[in-house]
């Protein structure tokens, strides 16, 4: 059994606790997680009849990632997190997400990605030309307006209107804010009432309604073998459907599949490459040593020029980038997982059938017994902590596992494609660390920009990346992040 576990049994410390993630998600899972002036492995939110188990063990949260048909996401979540009465990436049931899955690997998975290279590679390259006139007044916008632009455009293959571009912004920004209040309202938590969505979220869900019958209606029209809606729409069963009535099911199926799915690489990707420029900015040797791999790269006959066959094979940057999104993952807290049976750890930790298993994704990613010093930012310390690696997952960023993120590959050729091409022309100068605003994932604040300067030379001076025993102590610290919401119980 966990020797330090903080029950939020008592009425006036849950209530205290509900409320405290209403106002201050950071400040309420910190204090809950040491309570009494200790250092909790679990906090237990006890409700009726209702538990759930925050754990942040790193290897009771491996073991309990890898017990996936036991831990599974509950109908009750689905219901709660829905735009078109369906599940979607958030909210996928195992079954269901594995046929989900097989569908998006083939749109979202490395060995596919080389299709929209020239589309991605041309946004890329609009965003650095920007960036090589005007300082970026806010680095986190541009990087949405990249989000929204390459997604539709690549993915979907939907050339999204400079108006409707600020439409989906708007409205996404918006049903994020709404959702975390409709889950911490704690009447929902012990009743499962809601209440009536507000008329600005009615209004959002329609723009999502439209959006998504504009963006199908070519696909549903037509069967498109290998683009990423029409293969959605068939997995579904909407080529297939035998009644008008079952057609519009798979429909609708299909709206919920993509909506999770933008809505899922937007934020995330914003949020995730702004984290990785201003660390790069504030820690020249790491700017430095990525450099020297890009150019060395380049002149090398096996590598060549970044693309989307071999962004892998420019390793220091992978672990750059792996590195940023360690210290700031995009969420906070994974998505709820209910037992399905009785579960007892190798600890003998137990979570009986309905009980909610909850992984903290920031407080796993910064346990010092994983990672020294984890608020140090150094790519390095992958290679340091190898062994610890082949043990257990410790970068719960894009979680792990039978429902690991399936669109990593995606994200991580995106940020190498925009690093390297960024890096050739422009150096990024250090500038103040962002805030952090906490919605239903964690997001830079508004209004911070960076500065950048020409580069003087390409390829720069040879210089090595940083040996793999470099002194942590030698990296600039990055800023601490809070929490993420407790999504729901």
């Amino acid at each position: 059994m966990l020797k330090n576990e903080f029950n939020l049994k008592a009425p006036l410390k849950l209530l205290r606790f509900v409320r405290g993630l209403k106002n201050d998600a950071a400040t309420a899972l910190q204090s809950a997680f040491q309570e009494d002036g200790q250092e909790h492995e679990a906090i237990v939110v006890d409700v009726g009849f209702r538990k759930a188990h925050v754990i942040r063990d790193p290897e009771m949260v491996a073991e309990g990632v890898r017990a996936h048909r036991v831990f599974q996401k509950s109908p009750a979540f689905q219901k709660l997190f829905s735009f078109f009465d369906h599940s979607g990436v958030f909210t996928s049931p195992l079954e269901e997400w594995d046929r989900q899955r097989a569908v998006l690997a083939r749109s979202l998975a490395h060995g596919t990605l080389s299709k929209y290279e020239d589309v991605i590679g041309a946004e890329v390259d609009k965003l650095v030309d920007k960036f090589s006139k005007d300082a970026s007044a806010d680095l986190y916008e541009d990087f949405k307006d990249f989000a929204v632009t390459t997604f539709f455009k690549a993915i979907l293959n939907y050339d999204l209107p400079e108006q409707q571009k600020d439409g989906v912004k708007t409205h996404i920004n918006r049903l994020n804010a709404y959702f975390p209040q409709k889950a911490m309202k704690p009447m929902a938590i012990l009743f499962k009432h809601y209440g009536a969505p507000s008329e600005q979220f009615r209004k959002s869900l329609d723009f999502l309604d439209k959006l998504m019958h504009d963006l199908h209606r070519p696909h549903m029209a037509q069967y498109r073998e290998g683009e990423t809606v029409s293969e959605i729409l068939k997995s579904t069963g909407y080529y297939d459907a035998a009644t008008d009535a079952a057609r519009d099911e798979a429909k609708r199926k299909s709206f919920e599949q993509v909506t999770h799915l933008f809505v899922a690489g937007y934020e995330s990707t914003a949020a995730s490459m702004t984290w990785l420029f201003y660390r790069l900015g504030n820690n020249a040797d790491v700017q430095n040593a990525v450099c020297a791999e890009i150019a060395a790269a380049e002149q090398d006959e096996a590598i060549g020029p970044m693309n989307a066959k071999n962004y892998r094979k420019f390793g220091y940057l992978q672990k750059t980038i792996a590195e940023a999104v360690r210290i700031n993952p995009t969420l906070y807290l994974a998505v709820p997982r209910k037992a399905t049976e009785d579960y007892t750890f190798k600890s003998g930790y137990k979570i009986a059938k309905g009980e909610y298993f909850l992984v903290p994704i920031h407080a796993v990613n910064n346990d010092a017994r994983s990672h020294p010093q984890p608020q140090v930012f150094a790519p390095d310390r992958a290679d340091a902590e190898a062994p610890k690696q082949a043990r257990r997952e410790t970068n719960m960023t894009f979680y792990a596992g039978a429902h690991s993120c399936t669109g990593k590959s995606l994200f991580m050729y995106e940020a190498s494609l925009m690093t390297s091409r960024l890096l050739k022309k422009l150096e990024i100068q250090p500038a103040q660390m962002p805030g952090v605003v906490s919605k239903t994932s964690m997001t830079p604040q508004k209004s911070f920009g960076l500065t950048f300067a020409a580069r003087a030379q390409w390829p720069p001076e040879t210089q090595a990346p940083l040996p793999a025993d470099a002194p942590a102590n030698d990296r600039k610290a990055g800023s601490g992040c809070p929490f993420h919401r407790l999504l729901s119980m």
